[in-house]
């Protein structure tokens, strides 16, 4: 029936979800990326220090496993930007009362936000061609291929915990850059927290389920056993 239509209708615009997604869709909340990094969020500003000591790697990426600094895999050309996109990223996500912070575990430092009591790990890649280079003569036996990598300055932002049912990944395109993407981002990061809510949720449910089944199993044996006992006497 048509209020009842009304009903859900309104009920689907009035959850967290869709709540999250006007707020982002509104002009005044729009983020702005800078166009030259001034007054760095201080994750971003103590990244800047670090990165300035880091090696490239063969596909061209700085290397920056050993150092707590911001989740990213991109070139030197693309580093500036990639800073600039944390820092907007970062100060929005505080604006709207979350938490970012880096968390290191065997060498491997996470850029880790905190929404809603869950942390989602996010990181910026940057894609990274790789070419053959023809052997100069006809191989004989043996030999080591060799590559040519290309920087494509295209970057992507990615959510690090799998397996939640939202999109976990933006990449620049020929229409839009991550640039326009950000206010998309922080809403599904939020559509992640009450994925991983549920999951947990779930969880906990099928592990109640499990120890009760468990309780009542033991319970039967128990009661099968005082039968055989009573049997036993008997006879």
């Amino acid at each position: 029936s048509a209020p009842k239509e009304q009903a859900v209708q309104q009920a689907e615009d009035d959850s967290p979800a869709s709540v999250r997604r006007r707020f982002e869709a509104a002009p005044e909340n729009r983020i702005v990326v800078p166009a030259v990094l001034e007054h760095p969020h201080v994750l971003v500003a103590s990244s800047v220090v670090l990165l300035r000591k880091a090696k490239v790697d063969e596909d061209l990426r700085l290397r920056t496993r050993g150092m707590k600094c911001v989740a990213l895999k991109v070139s030197l050309s693309a580093v500036d930007r990639a800073l600039r996109l944390y820092d907007a990223l970062f100060k929005a996500l505080e604006a709207r009362g979350h938490r970012v912070e880096l968390v290191t575990k065997d060498s491997e430092t996470t850029t880790v936000v905190h929404v809603d009591g869950e942390k989602i790990g996010i990181g910026i890649h940057e894609h990274v061609t790789r070419t053959e280079v023809p052997p100069l003569k006809p191989p004989t036996g043996w030999y080591s291929k060799r590559y040519v990598w290309e920087a494509t300055g295209r970057l992507a932002v990615i959510l690090t915990e799998p397996y939640l049912n939202v999109r976990g990944k933006w990449s620049d395109g020929s229409k839009q850059h991550l640039e326009q993407m950000l206010n998309d981002i922080i809403a599904v990061l939020g559509d992640a927290a009450d994925a991983m809510k549920a999951r947990r949720e779930a969880h906990e449910r099928a592990e109640r389920d499990r120890q009760a089944e468990e309780t009542k199993r033991r319970e039967a044996e128990e009661r099968a056993k005082r039968e055989r006992a009573k049997v036993r006497a008997l006879r």
